[in-house]
């Protein structure tokens, strides 16, 4: 693995990431070994970035639940560490 550092072995979950500048932190995570969760309100955008990351070799999923939520923040933390 070449860059600033490892994440191999790591996994981040990355908010609005479906467009943007969330898009680009999860890409850029990806790209230094760390396993991306994609998270957004709407499925259609953080579904076709992670086929875009799937597609550049990236382990990566998704998670839905709006973060101002409490409870479907919990909820869906819980379901990431439970392995989706």
């Amino acid at each position: 693995m070449s860059g600033l550092f490892d994440l191999s072995g790591k996994r981040a979950l990355v908010t609005g990431s479906g467009q943007g500048i969330g898009l680009a932190i999860a890409e850029g995570l990806a790209a230094q070994g760390a396993s991306i969760v994609l998270n957004g309100r709407s499925a259609g955008p953080v579904e076709e970035a992670v086929v875009r990351l799937k597609a550049a070799g990236r382990d990566a999923a998704v998670a839905l639940f709006d973060v101002t939520d409490q409870t479907a923040v919990a909820k869906g933390v819980d379901g990431i560490e439970a392995g989706l």
